[in-house]
C-alpha cells in the first residue's frame, strides 16, 4: 500500500513541473505588447482578445518619465519601449465631410475613429523609433512607408539610435473629412508631449534631451476605401502644424 504523504508530494511536484513547462513554452506578457493588432477596432473587440489579462494600476506620468530617463542613461545604446500614453476624448467638430462619409459607410463613428487614431499614432511612433518595418507596413500607404523606411535606413546606417517616449496626448481633433469617389479621407490634429533622444554609435546624445518634454503638433491624414471589409485606415500623409498637409 502506497504512502499517502509520498503520493501528495509526488503529485505536487508533478503539477509544479507541468506549470513550469507551460510557462516556458507559452511565455508571459511583458507589458510592452502592441495595444491592438487593428488600432481602429472597437473597444469590445479589443477586450475580447484580452479578457484574461488583468490590468495593473497605472503609474503616474512622473514615475514613468523618471524610470524611462534612468533606463536611457543606464542602457543608452538600446531603444526602449515607450510607456503607454493615456488616451483622451477627441474633439469632433461638425464637418460636412463626415456626413458624406457616413452616407457611404454607415458604421463610421467620428468619436470611435479618433480613439482608434490615437492607438494608431502610438503604434506608428513606436514602430518608427524601434525601426519595426513589419509593424509599419499595414498602417502606412506605400508612399509614406517608403519615406519612413528611408529615414530608418539612414538612421541605422549612421549608427544612431532613436528613443521616443510618448508621454501624453494633449489634444486630438478631427480637422478635415472628405470623400473622393469611394475613398474617405480624414485629417486628425495631434498635440502630444514627447521625449525624443537620438544617440550616436558611441552613446552620445546628438539630438534631444532625456528629460525634456517637447510639445509636438502633427496633422495626419488617414484614408480608407468605404467598400472594403477591412476596418483599418491607412496613414497617407503627415505634416507639422505649420505646414500644409501633403496631398494623398
Amino acid at each position: 500500500m502506497s504512502d499517502p504523504v509520498f503520493d501528495i508530494l509526488f503529485f505536487a511536484l508533478l503539477a509544479a513541473f507541468v506549470v513550469y513547462r507551460l510557462r516556458s513554452v507559452l511565455g508571459k506578457r511583458t507589458g510592452h505588447e502592441k495595444s491592438r493588432e487593428n488600432p481602429f477596432s472597437t473597444e469590445e473587440q479589443a477586450n475580447d482578445r484580452d479578457d484574461n489579462v488583468i490590468q495593473l494600476p497605472r503609474r503616474t506620468d512622473t514615475e514613468e518619465k523618471e524610470e524611462y530617463a534612468d533606463a536611457l542613461e543606464s542602457e543608452h545604446t538600446e531603444t526602449k519601449a515607450s510607456p503607454e500614453a493615456s488616451k483622451i476624448e477627441g474633439s469632433v467638430p461638425d464637418l460636412p465631410g463626415v456626413k458624406a462619409i457616413q452616407e457611404k459607410d454607415s458604421h463610421f463613428d467620428p468619436a470611435a475613429f479618433l480613439e482608434g487614431a490615437q492607438y494608431a499614432f502610438e503604434m506608428i511612433v513606436d514602430a518608427f523609433a524601434t525601426g519595426d518595418r513589419e509593424q509599419l507596413k499595414p498602417l502606412l500607404s506605400d508612399e509614406v512607408l517608403r519615406n519612413f523606411t528611408q529615414a530608418i535606413d539612414e538612421r541605422e546606417n549612421r549608427g544612431d539610435v532613436l528613443s521616443t517616449t510618448l508621454v501624453e496626448f494633449k489634444s486630438v481633433t478631427l480637422k478635415e473629412a472628405s470623400l473622393e469617389g469611394q475613398t474617405a479621407f480624414v485629417t486628425v490634429g495631434f498635440v502630444t508631449g514627447q521625449i525624443n533622444v537620438v544617440r550616436d554609435s558611441d552613446g552620445k546624445v546628438v539630438e534631444g534631451d532625456v528629460v525634456e518634454i517637447e510639445e509636438i503638433k502633427d496633422n495626419w491624414t488617414f484614408a480608407r476605401n468605404t467598400r472594403s471589409s477591412n476596418p483599418n485606415w491607412t496613414l497617407v500623409a503627415t505634416a507639422s502644424e505649420d505646414d500644409a498637409a501633403e496631398s494623398p
